[in-house]
């Protein structure tokens, strides 16, 4: 395909390839050509470059203008509104499992949770994180039925505290079994690898997705923990 717009078409169109240089270099160098203009003489236009560019560089938007440093990305996060990722988030992690190498055991009734829920929203938690199953490594797969069996209750009791509540899940069905009953975000230690309807379920339910890094799956992960002469 070729660069550019069709000749004869539609002004700001579809095109089979679209590339707009915002910025190069320093942030204030500058070009100018009948085809090219550098900084893009709309760059204020483009949030959707001008956020990122915020996330990677903090000092960005202060160096651009006055008024700049206040804008900030957020998480939209349904009933609970937008999260600012203007600091680090903290998030509480409940385990509803009998063996998670933190907490297992600990949380193994609705009660239980709800407990250690109401603590860390004392001690600062921004996030409540709910589990169902370990993925510690050497931890068996306990199938959607047991997973969902622990944390549904628990998801609907400490989605009533007020605070933002994540289902931490490899599994669609028990991501949207867990929405349904209070959950904002989804929580995928596979990134979507484990379950192939993942990424469309999330997309369907509109909710904000973490995606994690693992190396094959909590029974396997041990074995493939090589990593050479990187630093990890």
């Amino acid at each position: 395909a070729g660069a550019g717009r069709v000749e004869g078409g539609v002004r700001n169109g579809p095109r089979p390839l679209d590339l707009d240089i915002v910025f190069y270099d320093r942030f204030d160098s500058a070009f100018s050509h009948p085809r090219l203009t550098v900084p893009h003489p709309r760059w204020e236009e483009r949030e959707f470059v001008i956020r990122p560019l915020a996330d990677l560089d903090r000092t960005f938007l202060g160096r651009l203008g006055e008024g700049m440093d206040e804008a900030t990305a957020v998480v939209d996060l349904g009933r609970h509104g937008p999260m600012k990722m203007d600091a680090t988030k903290v998030w509480g992690v409940i385990n509803a499992t009998p063996d998670s190498f933190s907490d297992g055991g600990e949380n193994d009734s609705v009660d239980a949770a709800l407990r250690s829920a109401e603590r860390m929203i004392r001690e600062g938690a921004d996030v409540l994180d709910v589990g169902g199953e370990s993925t510690r490594p050497g931890a068996e797969d306990v199938g959607p039925e047991k997973e969902q069996e622990r944390v549904a209750k628990v998801v609907e009791a400490v989605s009533g505290l007020g605070v933002p509540v994540s289902i931490d899940t490899r599994r669609a069905c028990t991501a949207r079994m867990a929405v349904e009953a209070g959950a904002v975000i989804v929580n995928d230690v596979s990134f979507g690898a484990y379950d192939e309807r993942m990424f469309a379920e999330v997309a369907d339910m509109d909710v904000a997705y973490v995606g994690m890094h693992s190396r094959g799956d909590p029974e396997t992960m041990k074995g493939l923990a090589k990593y050479g002469d990187d630093v990890v």
